[in-house]
């Protein structure tokens, strides 16, 4: 597929005249807030298509995080019909994941240095339920 149809591939008659500004949007980092079923995870996909097919991104380069691992692994799978293997270079993956790598790469720039942890659902609970705080919402069982 050359370039141009890779281009009128992403940008399918379709799409909104917002959503085509948002997949051509240049300048810089964009956030895509909209309401159910409006086409946000569509967009994401032909925005980081588009930057990697059209603009010469480099796929290393290119981010694209969203709120659950289910999201994040349909947005691969999405993004793999459109540029191939090149979604493999491409950083997708949860908000939540995203912030604890950077914070795990980079511990001289915030105050938990390289000791912090993470903690799952139940340890949160238990840790404000230990200092004595009210409490009154109840652990959610693991499915395990």
């Amino acid at each position: 597929m050359t370039a141009r149809a890779g281009e009128a591939h992403i940008l399918q008659d379709s799409l909104t005249h917002a959503q085509r500004a948002a997949i051509e949007h240049a300048g810089g980092p964009l956030l895509i807030v909209a309401g159910p079923g409006a086409g946000k995870t569509d967009v994401m996909v032909r925005r980081a298509a588009y930057l990697v097919t059209t603009r010469g991104i480099a796929p290393e380069n290119v981010l694209v995080t969203t709120f659950t691992n289910k999201a994040a692994d349909e947005l691969f799978d999405r993004l793999y019909q459109f540029v191939g293997d090149r979604a493999h270079a491409i950083h997708i993956s949860t908000i939540h994941s995203f912030c604890q790598t950077l914070l795990e790469r980079h511990p001289e720039a915030h105050p938990w240095r390289a000791g912090f942890e993470v903690l799952d659902a139940r340890t949160q609970f238990l840790f404000v339920y230990a200092r004595g705080a009210p409490c009154r919402a109840r652990p959610r069982r693991s499915p395990v």
